[in-house]
């Protein structure tokens, strides 16, 4: 297949994905919104936004590096949520209402209903070990996505094996399969070894990244701090949804980090496609900088505010016997003014802490910056240019021309 023929078959995969999403999210039940405005834009990111973005980004990588592998790794999630949301959402409902029989077309639809997971895990273990350039580590590494491939295989005809196919979306419809021969205990008891060497391949594609990293040139390592910094939102926001017990309850507060774990899945794809298009790549490290800041600064002022809020709440009572918003109001004044000084303290705080060789680089700057601006002499001034530029850059050697007029 020609490079434009791929890329063509990308762009038409990703029509026929918004076709499909589209329609699943205009025919979908309101249940979104009647549980808020949090919920329903969640599920209009989740339904249509995240399968478009993920398709759309694969097809621009096709188009543009036609043999990195990569893209198509990231269509594979949204053809997959694109595709198999409507027989979700619609089909399987209307079988519930009227038992099916065991056609061979439904038979294939509930089998794959199955191992559909699989498109949205293995391709993330793929892209681990493949990125950015498509490419194993090393020659000797490229039995791992062999074997990726095969465990991945592998639950597939356990599934098609099984005595009875079920879906695992609700309704659960379970029919009997003409060529199954594991019984439940039986699948059970494969199933345990395979999830441990599903474990086992995500701890060495984690490790094959971490790998390339460390041998990898200064563009090479940009690349990876997106994907990395993807990772880092997603898992916190999955650690934080089950350390607070609000993942998956039908409480606003559940709602509100369905939205933020939402979101954590849209920067897969979005980092990927900054990362391999190389758009703005070198950004990656003002983005980590100020999304550490940000979210330490967020935590502390919301941390003060509360603490402001009870203590004058407290004072008031014990003063007038009731409460005053007179406290709320002091506590956002008292956060409003703290704003700009505690941001230049975390600020500080952190580029120390991560950032500091550019922190130190920025220190000799400014320095040079005070120094030139009384210094009168211009030997004394390009001796003090090359001792910037070895401090902040640390070139291996530096000379300075001066054309003196």
């Amino acid at each position: 297949m020609s490079n434009r023929q791929k890329a063509v078959l990308a762009w038409t995969l990703f029509g026929l994905g918004a076709l499909s999403g589209g329609f699943s999210f205009l025919r979908r039940p309101a249940e979104g919104s009647a549980a808020g405005p949090y919920a329903a834009i969640a599920d209009f990111w989740y339904v249509l936004g995240l399968p478009l973005l993920c398709i759309g980004i694969g097809a621009l990588i096709v188009a543009r590096q036609p043999r990195n592998v990569i893209g198509w790794l990231v269509m594979l999630p949204g053809l997959m949520m694109a595709v198999y949301g409507p027989s979700v959402a619609y089909l399987f409902p209307a079988l519930a209402a009227a038992p099916p029989s065991a056609t061979l077309p439904l038979l294939i639809l509930f089998w794959f209903s199955n191992w559909s997971w699989l498109l949205l895990i293995y391709p993330m273990l793929l892209i681990a070990q493949l990125f950015p350039t498509g490419q194993p580590l090393s020659p000797r590494w490229g039995w791992l996505a062999r074997a990726t491939l095969l465990w991945a295989g592998l639950f597939a005809v356990f599934a098609a094996l099984a005595e009875g196919i079920t879906t695992i979306d609700p309704p659960y419809i379970t029919l009997p399969n003409p060529i199954g021969v594991f019984d439940q205990a039986t699948l059970e008891r494969l199933v345990e070894p395979w999830i441990a060497g599903m474990l086992a391949l995500m701890a060495l594609s984690l490790l094959s990244l971490v790998m390339r990293f460390r041998r990898a040139g200064p563009v090479e390592r940009g690349q990876i701090k997106w994907l990395l910094y993807a990772c880092a939102l997603f898992a916190v926001n999955y650690i934080a949804g089950s350390v607070l017990g609000i993942a998956g309850t039908d409480t606003q507060a559940g709602h509100v980090f369905e939205l933020f774990f939402v979101f954590s899945l849209l920067t897969f794809p979005a980092a990927i496609g900054i990362a391999i298009l190389r758009y703005r790549v070198w950004d990656i490290d003002v983005v980590i900088r100020r999304t550490l800041v940000y979210s330490v600064l967020t935590l502390a002022l919301g941390v003060l505010y509360l603490a402001t809020v009870v203590t004058l709440q407290t004072l008031f009572v014990r003063l007038t016997g009731q409460e005053n918003m007179l406290a709320i109001v002091a506590s956002t004044l008292s956060i409003a003014a703290l704003f700009g000084p505690l941001r230049e303290r975390v600020q500080r705080f952190i580029d120390r802490r991560f950032f500091r060789r550019k922190y130190d680089a920025a220190r000799v700057v400014n320095a040079f910056a005070r120094r030139a601006q009384s210094e009168a002499e211009l030997d004394v001034l390009a001796d003090d240019v090359l001792g910037v530029v070895q401090g902040a850059l640390e070139p291996e050697r530096a000379r300075l021309w001066l054309i003196r007029g």
